[in-house]
């Protein structure tokens, strides 16, 4: 689940970036590493970029890769 994030924190810090998990529009879930960018023009604030990858197969090659480990 994602959490929401203040337009403010992100102006303050540039860039934040966390997991969660998303849907497609065929409402099917995946896990997505999520990427919000402040963007600056002439000294301000004018909005931001949001990058969304999907990580669903890197998570299940480390879940299966820790569940051989035990």
């Amino acid at each position: 689940e994602e959490r929401q994030l203040p337009s403010e924190a992100v102006g303050q810090t540039a860039c934040i970036q966390h997991e969660a998990c998303c849907v497609r529009k065929n409402k099917s879930k995946f896990s997505a590493h999520i990427s919000r960018t402040a963007v600056y023009e002439r000294g301000g604030l004018s909005g931001f970029t949001v990058v969304i990858r999907d990580v669903t197969v890197e998570w299940e090659a480390q879940t299966a890769l820790r569940r051989s480990e035990e």
